[in-house]
């Protein structure tokens, strides 16, 4: 049908239909709408809970850090300190160290000098000066007699005969004294006094 044969009826009737399935429509879509529009809020409520969550969680994150930060370079200064101190310690051990093995050297060379003494002092009270070789080089060395006889060391020293022979012999042979077997005269050939 054209439009322009209808009646002003017809063209209302028409009208009214297509207008009237168009408001059935428009319950449904309206609706639709209210269930999309309130969806939309629904998420839009999450996504701000979820925001603020965030937010929060952050916020507490910065002020950790910020506080760990704080307290890190509260350990970080007071650990250059102690390190610090420790290197000042150290430079004073180092010090009283080296003054130690000074004093500790110095200590060593007399205990060292002292012992060897005592040692010399023991070795010749107790051992060499019981020892017929010490008494007789020491009675021809302390004497400007050149020429002694047997028995004169004999009775000088107050060892046996034997013992005082064989000590002859012994410095003899090690080219200390001369030793005349058929006179029994001693001269001694290395003065060290």
């Amino acid at each position: 049908m054209s439009t322009e044969n209808e009646t002003p009826f017809e063209k209302f009737k028409k009208l009214y239909d297509d207008s009237k399935n168009q408001l059935e429509q428009l319950p449904r879509t309206i609706l639709a709408m209210l269930n999309h529009f309130e969806e939309m809020n629904t998420t839009n409520t999450t996504l701000k809970g979820k925001v603020k969550e965030i937010e929060e969680k952050f916020s507490l994150l910065q002020k950790e850090h910020e506080t760990k930060y704080s307290n890190f370079s509260e350990m970080e200064t007071e650990l250059n300190d102690y390190k610090s101190r420790y290197r000042k310690v150290e430079e004073q051990m180092e010090s009283f160290r080296k003054m130690y093995e000074d004093v500790a050297q110095e200590q060593k060379k007399e205990l060292d000098l002292q012992e060897l003494l005592a040692i010399y002092s023991i070795l010749f009270e107790q051992v060499f000066a019981a020892n017929p070789h010490t008494k007789v080089m020491l009675l021809l060395q302390g004497t400007n007699k050149e020429i002694w006889t047997r028995n004169e060391i004999t009775m000088t020293t107050g060892f046996s005969p034997a013992a005082v022979l064989k000590t002859l012999h012994d410095l003899r042979n090690n080219g200390i004294i001369e030793m005349d077997e058929s006179s029994n005269e001693i001269k001694l050939l290395k003065r060290i006094i």
